[in-house]
């Protein structure tokens, strides 16, 4: 069985001039014989980069949404339109209307683009995570992940609880967990929990204290230059080996991260792969 290896369907930023770049994050896993979608970006583009890398999305065993946002959910109509049939790893709450409050006191939608029921008409078999969800040995799913740092919710992203608006928490989001024979690989979305909190919940599901890997957005576009210095010493303790950000990361905190922790850190645009060590479950 080939090593497992992870590619960057479509981000914010391009590695080749040939693939489309957007506001969004999907991400293609081969892991343990299981093709694993991360993640839709916000249209259909995510597989025209597919055809481009050789990749079939409509292939894959199971799709993780790993929060309810339009430029994670936002490419489900297309996959279902090109045949795609996946299990999907997807929280209830991921539905709930979800908004951005800018400066002036306006908004714009931001939740999932279309409805519950087109699950349920195309025959797509869901998964809650509302729990950690084994999705083949050694591959997990966190389900919801506590908050240990007392991290802040942010007032200009919202969600919608009955009839009033308030911060959101992000009870929905989840992230995927690989137990690797060098440690946990760690893949999320955006990290609005807090990076921090993902990593502690994958060791905690685990029982494994080493985290080989972490790739996915970091949601620090809006972090102060303070916060992103006092991130990058909090991540020296992991002893990480690689930490691939995209999407919402920002440029101020990869060069942050990139400065304090050096060569282990890259940007993982559109076309970006990478090679990740065996499975524990897997023959060596």
């Amino acid at each position: 069985m080939a090593d497992p290896h992870i590619t960057v369907l479509i981000d914010n930023h391009s590695c080749r001039e040939d693939l489309l770049c957007q506001y969004g994050l999907s991400l293609w896993l081969e892991a343990g014989g299981k093709k694993i979608l991360v993640d839709t970006g916000n249209n259909g583009d995510f597989l025209l980069n597919g055809d481009r890398l050789g990749i079939s999305p409509q292939d894959a065993d199971w799709l993780a949404v790993t929060h309810g946002h339009w430029d994670h959910a936002g490419g489900v109509p297309s996959l279902l339109a090109k045949g795609g049939r996946p299990r999907i790893l997807m929280h209830p709450d991921a539905w709930k209307p979800r908004r951005a409050v800018q400066a002036d006191g306006s908004h714009r939608d931001i939740g999932v683009p279309w409805p519950e029921t087109a699950l349920e008409e195309a025959d797509i078999f869901r998964v809650p995570t509302l729990k950690p969800q084994q999705l083949a040995l050694g591959i997990w799913s966190t389900g919801p992940i506590p908050d240990w740092t007392g991290r802040e919710d942010q007032s200009v992203l919202q969600v919608k609880q009955g009839d009033s608006w308030s911060n959101d928490s992000f009870a929905d989001e989840h992230a995927l967990v690989l137990e690797t024979v060098e440690g946990l690989v760690v893949i999320s979305g955006c990290s609005h929990r807090g990076v921090l909190n993902i990593l502690r919940a994958a060791q905690l599901m685990t029982g494994e204290g080493q985290i080989h890997t972490v790739i996915g957005g970091l949601h620090l576009k809006d972090a102060t230059a303070g916060e992103c210095e006092e991130l990058a010493e909090r991540l020296t303790a992991f002893n990480l080996s690689n930490l691939w950000v995209n999407h919402c990361t920002g440029e101020l905190a990869f060069d942050i991260l990139k400065a304090r922790l050096g060569s282990m850190v890259a940007w993982a645009g559109s076309g970006f792969t990478g090679k990740l060590p065996a499975l524990k479950s897997s023959p060596i």
